[in-house]
């Protein structure tokens, strides 16, 4: 009996222990099949298996605490990995509180990535500080503290973009990186995980529908046609993942992201390509890429003739966990690829040399993450980044091409980047307008495209000019324009005082100075800036215009030793008012006066008064007014003063009063009786006064212009600055007939031209008439219009320093500006050199 209970406890701890021993081997398969899975990205699919490993745990979580933290964290990396941004910081903030950051301080790090995703900024700044109190020295740390900084600043600032929600493109689901497919820019390309794609399970990474690439038609009024797969034959529209499309100009050969689902295994993404014959897509082919047969390549770009593709890449050799690369060929063979942080002409050693080397923000790819590369106009890419300061996620970036390297790298900023996801930026051929993508709030699907238009920024100054003393407007008086660009433009007041300088002479980024004249009045100056203005704005800058002065005008008094004449430092300030009006003033020419009194001295007052005269012209020469426009004149006691007012002269410390009307000649003087009053009377009578002579200088050698606005050196320059428009041609600033207008130097142009709409501004303020024009009166049509192909000339057109007179043009319309000039046009400044890295026109000069 005893035996028989013995055997039947042994039975149940076996049993007890043959359970408990299968229930932690299922669990460690559990466990095993959840880190396979994510190891082989299948993330959506790993969440799913490490929680049900987690729940399996039960009670052994409190024995094996590190085991049950290592799965919460797993979880929250899998939840990060398949995009589920939400559920990942719920995750992090469990691993927290359980203590885990103790073990790996990376979960302070990934959940202030997320916040700072989702514009939590405060929250992302304390947990960066929190990961680098562990791992200071960390520089993905330093750069993320540094992004939060700056996003929570941004958030109330903005650039001129304006964008909007493609609603008619978007579903529920993701839609993602467009393309335009033709080159008019009405039909575009664009990646879709919505119903109807071919492939009907789920993605393991992302637990979404698997992606195919999609096309829509834009109408003339903005209207979006039904999207609908661009492959209706299943040849480049697979159960597996199609996205990223990118063509060649005519859009018969694409290349596309493909991205494997088999199971088991780690799927890799490569690019394949595929030909239109215009019927249908061909069978696509995997685009090889050196000799590189592991790595992962997506996001393509394909430049337009097809010989240089741009990509992402995590191959070794590169500057973070994904890099932008670019290599040469054609078809689907293409040459060992060039990362884009070096040249394809750098020598081994150097490209040694450049990854051990630390670029800052100054080229493209960076330690974080470098996708979607675009290329526009050649020498301009635009790239998405989680690196560089992100405002949180990717963001768009651009950088420019200078000597064979892509670098000054400039975030696009708010509203194109926000705290989430910004990514897959397009162009409109040859406009500021295009689609991009991204994963902001407020969207229809997990990814949605997004129009942007970035609007001309437009600029007036105008303004009313009155006289001082009487209050009423000032007719034909000349208002000079000045730009730190160069540009130089005049406007005359009508019989209201109004001038006007519109928005084609008024540009961005410039200060302006105002300069007024008129004969008979003081001029008068001002200033305006556009720098740093992101909105159009109409200045208003009014004068008031001092009438010149008759007669002579007395300056504050200036005291000499007796019989001296050289000008004592203490009486220096007394000129300092009548230097800034002649500096505001150029053109005129005065005559300084000196007046002595009537008693003799051991010279004659006559000389004495004209070196007194000279020295005050010598001190002004000095202060840099031009010689030829102070004239020196002694009078001796020749001229005694006329008072114009009551004025008051101490002698003694005592004042005297004298009335208006005196004239302090020697009789006036003898007939007072107060000796003290004599000598406060003579004093009056010694004095140094100015009297303007006329009002027309410029100095030798100077155009009346530089004279005028004080521009230096700016009449010598034979270098012409220019920008360069969306086509990448040439833009400068000219002045046709006295109008600022832009014109795009296009080499290739058979004529010069100008647009129907710049002829009738030009028209319209007198600078242009009908005989102007070849054809007369046959130049425009019943309502006054001028009419397209019409022949006129310009009386000169002003590029730079540069005068040409009697140039013909050709009116058009839709031309890239106001202007377009023509290779035979620009060689009428002579011989000259384009330098496109540096921005000018240089102009060879004997």
């Amino acid at each position: 009996m005893k035996l028989r209970i013995i055997l039947r406890y042994v039975f149940v701890l076996l049993l007890a222990f043959a359970f408990a021993g299968g229930r932690l081997m299922a669990q460690a398969r559990q466990i095993k099949k959840a880190d396979t899975a994510f190891r082989y990205h299948m993330y959506d699919v790993s969440v799913t298996q490490y929680q049900k490993a987690f729940a399996r745990m039960g009670r052994k979580a409190k024995s094996d605490p590190d085991e049950k933290n290592r799965l919460l964290f797993q979880i929250a990396e899998a939840y990060r990995y398949s995009g589920q941004q939400k559920s990942a910081v719920r995750q992090y903030q469990r691993c927290i509180r359980s203590g885990y950051f103790k073990v790996n301080p990376k979960v302070y790090f990934h959940l202030a990535n997320l916040q700072l995703a989702e514009g939590e900024f405060d929250n992302a700044i304390n947990n960066y500080r929190d990961y680098l109190d562990y791992i200071p020295d960390d520089s993905a740390g330093i750069q993320g503290l540094r992004a939060a900084i700056v996003a929570r600043k941004a958030a109330t600032q903005g650039t001129r973009y304006q964008i909007e929600n493609v609603r008619k493109l978007n579903t529920n689901s993701g839609d993602w990186t467009p393309r335009y497919y033709d080159a008019e820019g009405t039909i575009v390309a664009f990646s879709s995980t919505r119903e109807g794609v071919t492939g009907k399970k789920n993605d393991a990474w992302t637990g979404q529908r698997f992606s195919d690439i999609f096309v829509a038609k834009q109408d003339a009024k903005g209207g979006w046609s039904q999207a609908e797969k661009l492959d209706q034959l299943g040849k480049t529209s697979t159960g597996a993942n199609e996205s990223d499309a990118s063509f060649c100009k005519d859009g018969t050969v694409m290349y596309y992201t493909y991205c494997g689902n088999e199971n088991k295994q780690k799927n890799r993404c490569v690019i394949k390509t595929s030909t239109f014959d215009g019927k249908a897509w061909g069978d696509p082919e995997e685009v090889i890429i050196g000799e590189d047969s592991v790595s992962d390549f997506v996001h393509p770009f394909i430049t337009e003739d097809g010989t240089r593709l741009f990509f992402a890449s995590n191959r070794e050799g590169g500057f973070g966990d994904l890099d932008i690369w670019y290599a040469e060929g054609s078809g689907a063979a293409f040459s060992e690829p060039v990362n884009v942080n070096w040249s394809k002409d750098d020598s081994p050693e150097e490209i040694r040399r450049q990854r051990g080397q630390k670029f800052g923000d100054s080229r493209v790819n960076s330690s974080y993450k470098e996708a979607y590369p675009y290329l526009r106009n050649d020498t301009l890419l635009y790239f998405a980044s989680t690196g560089h300061n992100s405002l949180g996620g990717y963001d768009i970036f651009r950088a420019v091409l200078r000597n064979g390297i892509f670098t000054d790298v400039e975030n696009l900023d708010y509203p194109i980047n926000t705290n989430a996801d910004d990514f897959g930026i397009c162009f409109m051929p040859g406009q500021n307008k295009g689609l991009f993508s991204s994963n902001r709030g407020g969207g229809r699907g997990s990814d949605d495209i997004y129009w942007f238009h970035l609007p001309d920024i437009l600029f007036t100054i105008s303004g009313t000019i009155t006289d001082e003393s009487t209050l009423q407007p000032v007719a034909n008086a000349e208002v000079t324009l000045a730009g730190t660009d160069g540009m130089l433009v005049s406007a005359t007041t009508d019989s209201k005082g109004f001038y006007m300088f519109d928005a084609g002479q008024v540009n961005e980024n410039t200060t302006y100075k105002l300069i007024v004249e008129k004969r008979n009045y003081l001029g008068a100056e001002g200033s305006e800036t556009t720098v740093g203005l992101i909105a159009s704005t109409d200045f208003e800058h009014n004068f008031v215009l001092t009438p010149m002065p008759r007669g002579p005008v007395v300056l504050p008094e200036i005291l000499y030793d007796l019989g001296k004449w050289d000008l004592r430092e203490q009486y220096q300030d007394s000129l300092m008012d009548l230097i800034v009006l002649l500096e505001k003033n150029p053109r005129l020419v005065i005559e300084l006066a000196s007046h002595t009194d009537s008693r003799p001295i051991a010279m004659t007052n006559d000389s004495l008064s004209q070196y007194r005269a000279q020295s005050v012209v010598d001190y002004m020469i000095k202060r840099g007014i031009h010689s030829e426009r102070l004239v020196a004149k002694g009078y001796g006691s020749h001229v005694p003063r006329t008072l114009s007012h009551a004025m008051v002269s101490y002698y003694n410390n005592t004042p005297y009063m004298f009335d208006s009307g005196v004239v302090l000649t020697d009789a006036y003087i003898a007939s007072i009786k107060d000796k003290n009053k004599q000598e406060a009377a003579h004093q009056l009578n010694r004095r140094t006064e100015f009297s303007v002579l006329r009002e027309d200088f410029i100095p030798t050698g100077k155009s009346n212009i530089s004279a005028l606005v004080g521009m230096g050196d700016w009449s010598n320059m034979n270098k012409i600055p220019f920008t360069l428009n969306p086509d990448d041609k040439p833009e400068i600033r000219v002045i046709a007939n006295g109008m600022g207008m832009r014109a795009v130097y296009d080499p290739k142009a058979k004529v010069c031209a100008i647009s129907v709409d710049a002829a009738m501004r030009l028209l319209q303020v007198g600078n242009l008439g009908k005989n102007s024009f070849k054809n007369k009166e046959k130049a425009f049509n019943a309502d006054g219009e001028v009419l397209p192909g019409q022949h006129l000339q310009l009386k000169e057109l002003k590029i730079g320093k540069y005068i040409l007179p009697r140039m013909e043009f050709v009116t058009a319309e839709d031309l890239p500006a106001e202007m377009l000039i023509n290779a035979s046009g620009l060689a009428k400044i002579g011989e000259y050199t384009i330098d496109m890295d540096a921005r000018q026109i240089i102009v060879e000069e004997e």
